[in-house]
């Protein structure tokens, strides 16, 4: 950001080069080069700002396009409320994208509801080729149906755990 004294230290040099002595012509300069650092400032300020909202709306367009399955959102609940680390949903590894990520253990965990995971084979044979994905990456990878996190949701648990070496 330019300072004030950067200002006059540039209008002097302006003076001095065109050697002008009229106080009017003088003021102008300063008070020109004052307004172009506002709106030099205004426009950096804008830009930040036009970052961070274009940031956000990226996050939410996430949110949007990845929304969690009713069985995410039950095993999200139930990992809320156990001790385990906190984890991240809808998380992006590489190009790839699961449901919950412990990205220090390089754990991911996915539920896979029947209707997507166990009927549609283009889905399936993308799964498969996703695990391959992670596991070149050194991931591992837990796979839920939606039966075990409704049934045994204590189990699927207890499983996160093991391969978070929790006890």
């Amino acid at each position: 950001m330019i300072k004030n004294k950067d200002i006059l230290e540039k209008v002097k040099r302006i003076i001095k080069i065109g050697k002008i002595k009229d106080r009017k012509i003088i003021e102008n300069i300063i008070s020109y080069e004052f307004k172009k650092r506002n709106i030099e400032t205004r426009e950096k300020e804008k830009n930040d700002k036009l970052s961070i909202s274009l940031a956000i709306m990226e996050s939410l367009g996430d949110l949007l396009i990845y929304k969690n399955t009713p069985i995410e959102r039950y095993m999200a609940n139930a990992m809320s409320n156990v001790d385990l680390p906190i984890v991240k949903e809808q998380y992006k590894v590489g190009i790839k994208r699961v449901d919950f990520a412990y990205p220090e253990q390089k754990l991911a965990v996915e539920c896979d509801g029947y209707k997507w995971h166990k009927q549609d084979k283009e889905q399936i044979e993308k799964d498969i080729e996703r695990d391959k994905y992670l596991a070149k990456k050194g991931w591992r990878v837990l796979h839920f149906s939606g039966v075990q996190i409704r049934r045994n949701i204590k189990g699927c648990i207890n499983e996160i755990k093991e391969a978070l070496f929790i006890k």
